[in-house]
């Protein structure tokens, strides 16, 4: 009869122990699932993202028939800035290049030379070339 309660007993304990191993596939299977699902939400959530890259002076240059009368987009490092009858005139260096900006408007208030901003507007094959901008954002400007 003890031999029967010990049977009982250790088949009891190897019931639990099934059971807990059971749980812990389960468990284990279901955080699989929840993290697969959580990978495939941000991989779907950041496919179309990319971050925006932008031409530079050497880019415009390199391949001037491409661009010109286009609207483009031109980061680099200010230099040379003056102002004629309202325009503001400066040069704008990178990629290993520079090129002539023009800008009518008011210049933003951290604009000054060898700030890095990012130039929009048209280009003009010139020479020189030119980007005649209507937008200038200085800094980085995945930040604004």
């Amino acid at each position: 009869m003890q031999k029967d309660k010990k049977e009982d007993k250790g088949s009891t304990d190897n019931k639990k122990k099934d059971s807990k191993k059971k749980i812990e596939k389960g468990t284990l299977k279901k955080a699989v699932i929840v993290s697969g699902l959580v990978i495939l939400a941000l991989f779907i959530a950041f496919w179309g993202y990319s971050p925006k890259s932008y031409l530079t002076a050497g880019d415009i240059k390199r391949a001037i028939s491409s661009y010109d009368s286009k609207i483009v987009e031109v980061k680099g490092v200010v230099s040379d800035l003056s102002e004629k009858n309202g325009i503001y005139i400066f040069n704008l260096t990178s990629g290993g290049e520079t090129i002539v900006v023009e800008y009518s408007k008011a210049l933003p208030a951290q604009f000054k030379e060898g700030t890095e901003v990012v130039a929009k507007g048209k280009v003009s094959a010139g020479p020189p070339i030119t980007i005649i901008a209507d937008e200038i954002t200085v800094g980085c400007p995945s930040k604004y």
